[in-house]
């Protein structure tokens, strides 16, 4: 039994269900149970790769959480994004496109070499932040995207034939 008071069998489950292909070696119930033997480099970077998907959905759903407290939702239920005279409506897969190619890639960028653990180390370390520090960055950050989007799409032409 695990500190979550959830079985091991109750945990590999889960993970079958995750729609991110969870790694063989995690649903593994005997290595689950005695730990053995330790994770490869390989597995560390596949486990890395499992958590960042999830953690990277995550966001996204908190942030259309977010957005639907603050700007509210269409009629038909779909999540928006406010800022002046423009409206865009949001869902998972667009937030999580925006994640990878706004955040994700610069990390990689500058953190070839470790790749997925760089990246869980981000989410880890902003998820700590918002706990502890009631931090409100990630919100901020994904909202700058778009209001920067926003006024590139509204900007007046520099001249009739370029934009």
């Amino acid at each position: 039994m695990s500190n979550t008071g959830m079985t091991i069998k109750e945990a590999i489950a889960i993970l079958r269900k995750s729609k991110f292909g969870c790694p063989a070696f995690l649903l593994d119930e005997e290595r689950a149970r005695t730990n053995y033997p330790p994770l490869t480099d390989a597995e560390k970077m596949e486990r890395a790769e499992f958590s960042v998907k999830q953690q990277r959905a995550i966001v996204a759903r908190e942030y259309l959480v977010s957005c639907g407290e603050r700007f509210g939702k269409l009629e038909n239920g779909n999540v928006i994004f406010t800022h002046e005279n423009c409206v865009v409506e949001l869902d998972a897969d667009v937030i999580e496109t925006l994640l990878i190619h706004q955040i994700e890639n610069t990390i990689l960028e500058i953190n070839p070499i470790e790749k997925y653990i760089a990246l869980w180390r981000f989410y880890l370390g902003n998820e700590v932040n918002e706990k502890e520090n009631n931090s409100t960055w990630m919100r901020d950050f994904i909202d700058a995207v778009f209001i920067n989007g926003f006024k590139l799409f509204t900007a007046e032409p520099a001249s009739p034939t370029a934009h």
